[in-house]
């Protein structure tokens, strides 16, 4: 069985939870792919490898992905992934600030061995705290289920 883990960083309420949470909702209604959301803060450098894929969630920091999400993609870099796919997705409020676009870049020249495999998903957020909105919670669950087929049509 695949095991996909949803990385999402929750900086200030429960908006990227529940994006994550809705991406792993969506890739489990096409694939009967073992899902994990967790928190970047509470993941430790072991447990990465043990997955066959990762989806990487960002909170918009302004200009770029936070330090919690960069150290991440560090380590990612580091233990010497073998090739997951993987995708990028985002959380933001007021405005898209290119997070994704420099996520991207970051896994490539930190962690090149991941494969981008699916184009990223950018979420709004109304206010710090959410909520978001059903349509969007829509996106998130097609997202999901894009990446499943993705997968399915690479194994």
């Amino acid at each position: 069985m695949v095991r996909t883990m949803v990385v999402y960083e929750s900086k200030w309420g429960t908006g990227a939870e529940l994006v994550a949470k809705s991406i792993a909702e969506g890739i489990k209604e096409v694939s009967e792919m073992d899902v994990v959301p967790v928190d970047v803060k509470g993941l430790e450098s072991n447990q990465i490898a043990s997955f066959d894929s990762v989806l990487v969630g960002v909170t918009d920091g302004c200009f770029g992905p936070t330090g919690a999400t960069k150290k991440f993609i560090a380590v990612i870099g580091k233990i010497g992934t073998k090739g997951q796919p993987t995708a990028v997705f985002d959380a933001y409020m007021k405005k898209e600030y290119g997070t994704l676009r420099k996520t991207e870049k970051r896994i490539a020249e930190k962690a090149p061995r991941l494969r981008l495999v699916t184009p990223w998903l950018s979420i709004r957020v109304d206010g710090l705290k959410g909520p978001i909105a059903e349509e969007e919670v829509l996106r998130c669950k097609e997202f999901g289920r894009k990446f499943a087929a993705r997968i399915k049509a690479l194994t």
